[in-house]
């Protein structure tokens, strides 16, 4: 699915004004230009569209875009599958040994514990993770 976003802090930028600036040029209050940029707002009205682009020397279709949905879930089976799932695993594997803020990347995680300075820890492989659920 598509998702419609307004290109306005793109377009301010382009001309070097601030949503104060705009907001004055548009004669229209500037918490009103925040909301729009910051997606706060369900809506726009037409007249606030027009006097957005009289004010910024645009078409409505240059203040609006139509981009892709960045979140695709992955189809069961797929085959990607044991990839995904497998990253999934190291990552919770790493949260709970390090904590959620300062997981390492999944590719740091390591195994056996108890290494010294010399020794250089080895990745942890999918098959030494325990992933069985216990139901108290």
């Amino acid at each position: 699915m598509n998702v419609i976003t307004i290109r306005l802090p793109i377009l301010r930028a382009e001309r070097r004004l601030s949503q104060r600036q705009l907001a004055e040029l548009a004669g229209m209050r500037p918490d009103t230009i925040s909301a729009l940029e910051r997606g706060a707002s369900n809506g726009i009205q037409f007249d606030t569209l027009a006097k957005l682009c009289d004010a910024l020397g645009c078409e409505p279709g240059d203040i609006f875009a139509l981009e892709p949905e960045f979140h695709a879930v992955p189809l069961l089976g797929g085959p990607d599958e044991d990839a995904i799932v497998r990253a999934r695993v190291r990552e919770s594997v790493a949260e709970r040994v390090y904590g959620p803020a300062s997981a390492p990347a999944r590719d740091e995680i390591t195994a056996g514990g108890g290494t010294t300075d010399s020794a250089k820890p080895r990745p942890v492989e999918i098959g030494e993770v325990d992933t069985t659920v216990s139901r108290r």
